[in-house]
């Protein structure tokens, strides 16, 4: 398990990542349960269903977890999934008030309270990152920021989960199959270039604090060459 408190030690800093990882744990276990009620069948053991990794991929992820001190793309991507993830809870948040009847309860007080502990996460990703990355060699960081630029393609042109999404609408949704899905598989190739898409996953109204934190260091300019928009 990677284990950031190595590498400081002040002792208010060190409490608050005891904190945050309490508050991790803890959102782990809101998510399952949610799960568990909304797809008792689906999630009868904790396991993933829509969200799967390959081999290669999950050997990768082993190596970060094993090695945080050299492969330290694990905090460029706390800092981008942090915020990603405000985002998202603020637009969980929104749509009930615009649309009462299209969201249960449950997944509205989710993400209410996932939010609440969300925006600061993203302040504690920022001291990690002056102390457990600025200290640190320089090919380490050329290193984490060449594979970031990786793992970010991947979501600027997503494809396995979401094709895996579209065939469970499918199976829920049949009348789905004949237009909608068809129309969402053709266009899934040309996300990389798709403005609409970038603007609401990628921009500065997304996730404008992590752009200017990703903009402050040379090892992460290859991310600029995924956008098709002005970031």
């Amino acid at each position: 398990m990677i284990d950031p408190i190595q590498c400081t030690k002040d002792a208010d800093f060190t409490k608050a990542i005891h904190h945050f990882i309490d508050e991790e744990k803890k959102h782990t276990e809101m998510f399952w349960r949610v799960l568990e009620k909304s797809e008792p069948e689906w999630y009868r053991q904790r396991q993933f269903r829509l969200f799967n990794t390959s081999k290669l991929q999950t050997w990768f992820i082993n190596r970060v977890v094993n090695h945080p001190s050299v492969l330290l793309v694990w905090l460029w991507m706390a800092i981008f999934f942090e915020e990603k993830t405000v985002s998202y809870c603020q637009h969980y948040q929104r749509t009930p008030k615009h649309n009462p009847d299209t969201m249960d309860a449950l997944y509205r007080d989710l993400h209410h309270y996932h939010f609440l502990d969300e925006a600061r996460h993203f302040q504690l990703d920022e001291y990690l990152l002056s102390e457990c990355y600025a200290k640190q060699a320089s090919w380490k960081q050329r290193l984490s920021g060449h594979m970031f630029t990786k793992i970010m393609k991947s979501y600027t042109s997503p494809q396995r989960t979401s094709r895996q999404i579209l065939k469970v609408l499918a199976t829920e949704f049949p009348h789905l199959e004949q237009s909608v899905i068809p129309e969402f598989i053709e266009q899934m190739p040309t996300l990389a270039n798709n403005q609409a898409f970038q603007t609401m996953a990628f921009s500065n109204d997304a996730v404008p604090k992590a752009l200017a934190i990703f903009k402050r260091y040379p090892e992460l300019d290859g991310l600029w060459d995924l956008f098709c928009i002005d970031v």
